[in-house]
């Protein structure tokens, strides 16, 4: 049996690595991606505080307005039933939003990388 040079195996790493990346690549990129997307969703979804009642369709703050208000001086919508009137201001969470959006572009950034090295070992 003759045993292969140095550039043979070298060929044979570089094709195995290769298949493993892409097999992780194929595991991972989903993950990441719905990880990044959930962390995004959520830091929109935002919630609420304070104490002041707020249009739940303007968010206008009907705080101050005279007792017996039907609508909403902003939008002209109902205010008399509960559904209609929110407790506190809406606030995102800007800080889950940054984790989302950087942890989407390291992922993008890693598949873009490991395209190049792929791509010059082949």
């Amino acid at each position: 049996m003759a045993t292969p040079s140095a550039g043979q195996l070298l060929t044979l790493a570089a094709s195995e690595a290769a298949e493993l990346s892409v097999m992780i690549a194929l595991v991972l990129v989903p993950l990441v991606a719905c990880l990044a997307s959930v962390l995004i969703a959520y830091g929109l979804s935002g919630t609420r505080r304070g104490e002041r009642p707020h249009c739940a369709h303007c968010h206008y703050d009907v705080g101050g307005l005279p007792a017996g208000t039907q609508r909403c001086p902003e939008c002209h919508r109902s205010i008399i039933g509960p559904q209609d009137v929110l407790i506190g201001e809406p606030v995102t969470r800007r800080r889950w939003v940054v984790w989302g959006a950087v942890t989407m572009a390291a992922m993008l950034l890693a598949v873009i990388l490991a395209t190049v090295v792929i791509r010059r070992w082949m």
